[in-house]
């Protein structure tokens, strides 16, 4: 029986690489702005990926979602937490971790007005950055934005369940993509097709809350029975538990990956790897991390979201 566990294991791993596997690591909330800046300034753009970067380097595909506007300029929402980041050190930071997918579709992208969400989508542009979530009038924001890795066509789309504050829609300016209950199915339809794979990050749920919404599980079930394989959650600021319906994975909260909150209770998170194949796609493991000087720690007892 020996002597068969090698070949065994050739046989395994052949017919994995012929089911064309992508490796995805995705996290929740990148808050760039605050007090965040300085830390960077001190130790530098790779300092808050340390304790991820071995699997960060190991994906093909790096997700998070970016909780501040990527602009020096802009009108700032008159409110109480309002986020921006220079673009210089927003592309050194999410370079240093090789984040190559970032969802624009949240509360924060619009702190300092069309102008500013026109400048962060802009900076994405320019770091060749796939960015679902935002675009020209609602169409350029919920357009899906298709990667291919390993001859698999893979097409993201993002929403916010919570609009900005200030938010005013535009049918051609800088827009978010924001979560309309009538148009949601038709329009994850319409994304899937040219794709072999959709995933939806998702903008949602109670602040702080380690559990998740009866809202939440019902948006996300309309989103897999209109053809999304993987759902991709965050707001909480918390991680919150994963959950798999009709085969098809729903992370409901990855929770803060890079925020500088002071309370670590209230900013935790985890970073997911996720292995993605036309035939199945499947939460591999989850890295559980809780937040403290603004970037990831590993937990020192495991567990999951």
């Amino acid at each position: 029986m020996l002597k068969l566990l090698p070949l065994l294991l050739l046989c395994t791993l052949l017919g994995r690489a012929a089911e064309e596997i992508v490796t995805l690591a995705a996290v929740g909330d990148v808050m760039l702005g605050r007090g965040v800046p300085a830390r960077i300034a001190s130790h530098g753009p790779a300092w808050p990926w340390d304790a991820l970067q071995p699997e960060l380097a190991r994906a093909d595909l790096r997700f998070c979602n970016l909780e501040c506007a990527v602009t020096t300029g802009g009108i700032r929402i008159p409110k109480p937490y309002s986020f921006r980041v220079d673009p210089a050190m927003a592309g050194e930071v999410l370079c240093a971790g090789g984040f190559n997918v970032v969802s624009l579709a949240n509360n924060h992208t619009y702190d300092y007005s069309r102008p500013g969400l026109a400048d962060t989508i802009a900076a994405m542009d320019k770091l060749d950055v796939i960015a679902p979530g935002a675009g020209r009038g609602r169409a350029g924001a919920i357009a899906p934005k298709l990667v291919t890795r390993n001859d698999l066509t893979i097409a993201f789309v993002a929403y916010t369940v919570w609009p900005p504050e200030g938010y005013i829609p535009s049918k051609t300016g800088a827009s978010i993509a924001i979560y309309d209950e009538a148009t949601f199915t038709d329009e994850l339809r319409a994304a899937h097709v040219g794709a072999d794979l959709l995933v939806v990050s998702l903008h949602w749920g109670k602040e702080y809350s380690p559990g998740f919404a009866p809202a939440q599980q019902r948006i996300a079930y309309q989103a897999i029975d209109a053809g999304a394989d993987l759902i991709l959650g965050h707001h909480p600021h918390v991680a919150q538990p994963v959950e798999v319906y009709r085969d098809r994975p729903i992370l409901y909260s990855l929770g803060n990956c890079l925020f500088d909150r002071t309370n670590a209770r209230y900013s935790n998170g985890a970073l997911a790897v996720i292995y993605l194949s036309r035939a199945t796609v499947t939460v591999e493991r989850l890295l559980p991390f809780e937040v403290e000087n603004a970037r990831p720690v590993i937990r020192k007892t495991g567990g999951k979201p």
